[in-house]
């Protein structure tokens, strides 16, 4: 299974319709948790969105910080450039950055670990320690925590790979890449379309 082509292709066949989509969603969740975030990252920060798909959090990420956004599909990354035309954003693999070490300040993804494979959650997690500087966060929001396997069903009326869990994946990641967890815990259940959503948000620090 090719989890990172499923994915660029399934966003973009959707194009502009994941924006209506994703504006139709109860907004309490993310908006609780990027104020969470701009707390944690000053003015003049060098910050680093994983999954940032056509931009939704792209504004306020990059205002007065020096952003990089990331994502799989080229259609969502056209979406963003034409929303926020003064922030970078790249085509690129969130489990493979591009980036030398110790570049951010910050490293940012909202819901972009629904659609990491469960066996490449730790090496994901390695990859964004690698990149941070010493007292640097990762900041994870939206997290899965209902499903067990990793599968591949149809979302938005094209095929979309979804990760899996196995207890408690991403707080282990974390630990095991020596972060020291500020916190990680479940809020803002929902009753999707297509099931319970009950999103682990996560904010860890680099020693």
């Amino acid at each position: 299974m090719d989890a990172a082509h499923i994915v660029a292709d399934g966003y973009d066949r959707m194009g502009e319709d994941f924006s209506v989509w994703n504006a139709s969603r109860p907004p309490e969740g993310r908006r609780w948790f990027l104020s969470e975030v701009l707390e944690r990252l000053p003015l003049g920060s060098d910050v680093l969105e994983l999954g940032c798909g056509p931009g939704t959090d792209a504004a306020a990420l990059s205002d007065g910080r020096r952003y990089i956004g990331l994502d799989l599909s080229p259609v969502q990354l056209s979406i963003a450039r034409r929303t926020i035309p003064d922030a970078t954003f790249l085509v690129g693999d969130l489990t493979a950055l591009p980036f030398a070490s110790e570049t951010f300040d910050g490293i940012v993804a909202f819901y972009a670990f629904n659609h990491v494979p469960s066996n490449e959650i730790a090496r994901a997690i390695a990859v964004a320690s690698a990149c941070l500087r010493p007292g640097g966060r990762l900041m994870l929001g939206g997290l899965p925590t209902s499903e067990v396997e990793d599968r591949v069903e149809e979302w938005l009326e094209v095929p979309m790979f979804f990760a899996g869990i196995d207890g408690e994946p991403y707080d282990n990641a974390v630990r095991g890449a020596s972060f020291v967890i500020e916190f990680s815990e479940i809020r803002f259940t929902i009753q999707e379309s297509w099931g319970l959503n009950r999103p682990r948000w996560l904010i860890a620090s680099k020693p």
